[in-house]
């Protein structure tokens, strides 16, 4: 929410209201902050420095964006509006990092009431307490593994209703084969265990005997599944700083694909292409997992209202598996 200037409040008479008792009996601020959402496209700077760090390797910019920022501040406190020491880099976005970087300040929290205005420190100790636990329950099995990623990602800042920064699960099969058959396969191959103290040699057996058929490969990530050796290597000695995978796990890009069938035409022409053309979106699982470099959505695992056809898009059923 850009802060675009504040405004002195005044009466009728042209006579400041500061220090005036409202109808509820408040004090009237002396001023107001008049914002807007733009439509200039930002980033916070949190999620810069976790996702594209590389952006502020240029000492210039991280002074342009700190100078940016002490001057929000001061602006703020000479309207006698603070963030009371609440501000942090979620509060900072960021518009064009890669070019002439332009800060504004989010003051949504100054206007928020709240009972207990320093509980920075305290969500943090729970949310710390919180995944521990978790963390405890998923290595008992008192947890499934889905639930514990979609915490994970909680944590992390990723949520389902963000596709700039979607909640990401990884690919477990690849698709060569009917996942209904290997899921039925293991448990076959599970019922083989037939004594307590051989027992987690044979499920480890049995897991191993299965992962080349048709289950993905989760030693290497799905970039480098997709791209290639010889990929990553040209990525590795051609960017600054070296590295050999993407920005991200799972971009904006990817997820509206992935989602297309749940999502309006004007978000498909806005996000991934102008040109629409339905027969472009993947029709089925096999291929998505084949075309995209970026892992899966936890939709594909819980919401089955993502393979049904978009009538209005005139994009068909998601197929999970040629042979179902």
């Amino acid at each position: 929410m850009p802060v675009l200037k504040a405004l002195r409040l005044e009466d009728e008479s042209g006579q400041s209201i500061a220090g005036k008792r409202t109808a509820t009996g408040e004090s009237a601020p002396s001023k107001v902050l008049m914002t807007s959402s733009g439509s200039i496209r930002t980033h916070t700077l949190k999620l810069l420095l976790v996702l594209s760090p590389e952006v502020f390797d240029c000492d210039v910019k991280k002074r342009l964006v700190c100078f940016q920022i002490a001057n929000g501040v001061k602006s703020l406190h000479a309207a006698v509006l603070s963030w009371n020491g609440g501000l942090d880099f979620s509060d900072v976005c960021v518009a064009d990092p890669s070019g002439s970087p332009y800060v504004v300040l989010d003051t949504t929290k100054l206007f928020k009431k709240t009972s207990e205005p320093r509980t920075v420190e305290k969500n943090s100790h729970k949310e710390k307490q919180s995944l521990a636990v978790a963390t405890s329950m998923w290595q008992s099995r008192a947890m499934s593994t889905l639930d514990y990623l979609l915490l994970i990602n909680k944590h992390a800042g990723r949520s389902r209703g963000r596709r700039d920064f979607h909640a990401v699960v990884p690919w477990v099969t690849d698709f060569t084969e009917n996942p209904d058959q290997m899921l039925r396969r293991c448990e076959e191959e599970s019922e083989e265990v037939t004594s307590e103290e051989s027992n987690n040699t044979l499920k480890s057996n049995a897991f191993q005997k299965s992962t080349s058929r048709g289950w993905r490969d989760l030693t290497k990530s799905k970039y480098r599944l997709t791209k290639g050796d010889t990929q990553l290597d040209h990525t590795y000695n051609n960017k600054t700083p070296k590295h050999h995978v993407s920005d991200d796990v799972l971009c904006e890009v990817t997820t509206c694909v992935y989602l297309s069938r749940s999502l309006s035409l004007q978000t498909l022409k806005k996000s991934v292409r102008t040109n629409f053309n339905a027969k472009e979106y993947p029709n089925s699982m096999e291929r998505l997992f084949t075309w995209s470099p970026d892992e899966c959505v936890p939709q594909f695992y819980d919401d089955p209202t993502v393979f049904v056809g978009n009538t209005e898009t005139g994009i068909g059923a998601l197929q999970v598996h040629r042979m179902t």
